[in-house]
């Protein structure tokens, strides 16, 4: 594990001082399945008591974006994003261990004429009904099961405000724009085809219905301390999240049913920027596709993230 992290880190630190442009295209966060989860930060946490067993969680991956966002003869954008993911946790009664890659597609697609908008009595435009489709699909290795499967996933991220209080996925923000949240929601379906396991009973396909739902909240300060005019950039995080799963259709001979998922985060920004944080969460429940089942835990943790602009 030491030898990739190293390896991968000083990969990366050649391509940005060989090629600034390779560099533009690359991404680093938690996961790149969904909307959602594209929006999360890597995170790592190392515990190293002297002779004891040492304790570390990772959780991040690095995209490659393939294509720019575009637009066409319709109000609607296009990107595809190649990416690898490694997850593991040894902290957990069930350790965690796999990697997992593939290719991701995100089309946003614009409801409304964008041209000549719609007018509030005001005078302001209407606002617009986006919606974000995900498209994934993957190959996932369980180190720890010694399972192989593919994922295809596909998720729905809608974008619209029902009043100036109360919007689904776009932000909230205070007069002073101190504060700022979101209430986010993302249905979706997920098919995995196990195809490799160590039970040979166990192999199959199975569809899982999906949904998930989150609150963030944010305050904020100023980028630079002392301007007001440089931005604001997050200084705490607090958020909520719960996650649904139910296979309605399961070939394999071991039936899921309903696995939730409730995590609670508190983060701290100590360098006026969005990408580095340290905060800790707390997890309770399953997600098969990072292979954690039925736990519950705490995790104490420093994040990084890396958007494209």
């Amino acid at each position: 594990m030491k030898t990739l992290f190293i390896t991968s880190l000083i990969l990366l630190i050649t391509f940005k001082s060989t090629s600034q442009s390779f560099w533009d295209k690359i991404e680093i966060k938690k996961s790149f399945e969904n909307k959602i989860d594209k929006d999360k930060p890597a995170i790592a946490s190392f515990s190293l008591p002297t002779g004891a067993k040492k304790y570390f969680t990772i959780n991040g991956g690095v995209a490659y974006r393939l294509s720019k966002l575009g637009t066409g003869s319709i109000a609607s954008k296009t990107q595809w994003d190649l990416f690898g993911v490694y997850n593991r946790n040894n902290q957990l009664n069930k350790e965690q261990h796999n990697y997992k890659g593939g290719i991701s597609m995100e089309k946003k697609i614009v409801f409304g004429n964008t041209t000549t908008p719609r007018l509030k009595p005001n005078g302001t435009a209407k606002d617009l009904f986006l919606l974000y489709i995900s498209f994934t699909n993957e190959y996932i290795r369980d180190r720890i099961d010694s399972v192989s499967s593919f994922g295809s996933l596909l998720y729905f991220s809608p974008y619209f405000k029902i009043s100036e209080k109360l919007k689904i996925g776009k932000p909230v923000i205070s007069g002073n724009g101190r504060f700022l949240s979101y209430l986010k929601v993302m249905p979706g379906l997920e098919y995995q085809n196990k195809f490799e396991v160590s039970k040979k009973e166990t192999t199959g396909s199975l569809t899982r219905l999906f949904f998930s739902s989150s609150y963030e909240f944010y305050l904020r300060w100023h980028k630079e301390e002392g301007n007001s005019a440089s931005g604001w950039v997050n200084m705490f995080e607090s958020s909520i999240s719960y996650t649904y799963r139910n296979d309605f259709y399961n070939s394999t001979s071991e039936r899921e049913g309903y696995l939730p998922l409730f995590s609670y985060t508190l983060a701290f920004y100590p360098f006026r920027n969005n990408n580095i944080s340290f905060g800790a969460t707390y997890q309770k429940g399953s997600d098969p596709l990072a292979d954690i089942d039925h736990e519950e835990f705490w995790l104490f943790e420093f994040k990084f993230k890396k958007s494209i602009k």
